[in-house]
């Protein structure tokens, strides 16, 4: 009725899009029409949909349908009931792309929060979200699943069951004692997908509240088969374990019968993960990364121009790179790599560092915060000593995240 009205009382010319949040936003009007009896229409036969509404996510809808209109003043009006939960306010990175979206629209959006009071003895638990402990999920190993239940009403609940379906698979965790009024509990589910392909996660809270429409949420997980990485290095030996790059692609896929003589005769491991090894000189001859999803150059001092406009268009599409630099990189070379996105390298490679024997850099590994580094946490791995490393400087863009560092401050 809110926003029927608002509708209704908008000044001419006014053309608006529809969007209904939720675990997954519902784009009911995917371009701005002026077109009031469509709008009311729609929003006559709207029903809510099921979950906690995902505002990151419903915002970045939000943004990609005021690119499709014309007017140059754009507004986002949002009705809600006034729930923090869905908003990830602790993802400052996130909310960093999001800004970028708006910033690409004529002008910023003005954007208008609309809460509707809640009744302070309303009894509500509120499936809040559902997250796996991998943003890469395959076929050959278990994922953490975390389902957050949270207390968004006035009173104290007790939820009989929280059930996660799969398919024809269902899990049941009865574990949750009271929840007060503002707090939140997790429970975690362990499984193993079977074939690759989206997959629809469905999670539910049972506890006959007085608020059923956010007792459930859905997530699609998109599981991989293979995941293709081209490790690149400049050796000229052909010996494998004497080159740089072989130490990556074991690192990727440990083949365990060629570094244990224990497992001679054991069945071969599926790994998600299916590295290949080439040299620069054979990938510019060629001149085809192939479907590799991911790059690595491992110690290569610098790219000829096709290879490097080729990879630097690979990055722009989505591909993921990772450069180790060795000694012997090019620091003119990579600071100057350029794609239609700007800098490949989001940052400058400085000096390389040669500091003394009784001066050695260790890794801090408090600083480890991407979830790729976050398992070394609790190994031995602080204790190594660096001979030599090249020295960055921080770097001025938001999109660039420091993932680890080194005990003298500096980026790792």
């Amino acid at each position: 009725k809110e926003a029927e009205t608002y509708i209704e009382t908008a000044p001419r010319g006014y053309s608006f899009s529809l969007i209904i949040g939720g675990s997954v936003p519902n784009v009911l009007v995917s371009s701005p029409t002026p077109d009031r009896k469509q709008l009311q229409d729609l929003l006559r036969e709207a029903v809510p949909v099921q979950g906690t509404m995902q505002a990151l996510d419903t915002l970045a809808v939000a943004a990609t349908t005021l690119a499709r209109g014309d007017t140059p003043s754009k507004q986002i009006v949002m009705i809600g009931d006034g729930q923090s939960v869905g908003w990830r306010t602790g993802e400052p990175d996130l909310w960093a792309y999001l800004q970028e979206a708006f910033t690409r629209l004529p002008t910023p959006p003005q954007v208008i929060w609309r809460r509707l009071s809640m009744p302070q003895t309303i009894r509500n638990a509120t499936l809040a979200g559902v997250t796996l402990s991998r943003d890469i999920v395959g076929t050959d190993r278990d994922v953490r699943i975390d389902v957050t239940i949270a207390n968004t009403g006035g009173e104290t609940i007790t939820p009989q069951d929280v059930r996660l379906t799969i398919g024809d698979k269902v899990f049941s965790d009865r574990s949750l004692a009271q929840l007060q009024p503002g707090v939140s509990a997790t429970v975690s589910f362990r499984h193993r997908f079977e074939r690759a392909g989206a997959e629809v996660i469905k999670a539910q809270v049972i506890a006959n509240d007085e608020m059923p429409g956010d007792d459930e949420a859905l997530h699609v997980v998109h599981v991989m088969d293979q995941l293709k990485v081209l490790v690149v290095d400049a050796a000229t030996t052909s010996r494998f374990l004497g080159r740089p790059g072989a130490f990556v692609t074991l690192a990727l896929k440990p083949v365990l019968q060629e570094l244990s003589s224990l497992t001679e005769g054991a069945a071969a491991q599926e790994f998600l993960v299916q590295p290949e090894l080439t040299s620069l000189y054979d990938l510019t001859r060629e001149g085809d990364i192939g479907d590799a999803r991911v790059v690595v150059l491992v110690d290569v001092p610098q790219l000829p121009p096709v290879l490097a406009n080729r990879l630097a268009t690979f990055v722009d599409q989505g591909g993921g790179l990772l450069v180790v630099a060795g000694a012997g990189a090019s620091s003119a070379f990579y600071n100057d790599w350029r794609g239609s996105g700007g800098p490949v390298m989001p940052l400058q490679l400085d000096t390389l560092m040669r500091p003394a024997e009784t001066n050695r850099p260790s890794l801090a590994l408090n600083t480890f915060s991407h979830s790729a580094l976050k398992p070394l946490i609790t190994t031995d791995l602080g204790v190594a000593a660096f001979a030599s490393y090249w020295q960055s400087g921080e770097g001025d863009s938001v999109e660039t995240r420091i993932a680890a560092r080194f005990d003298n401050g500096d980026p790792f």
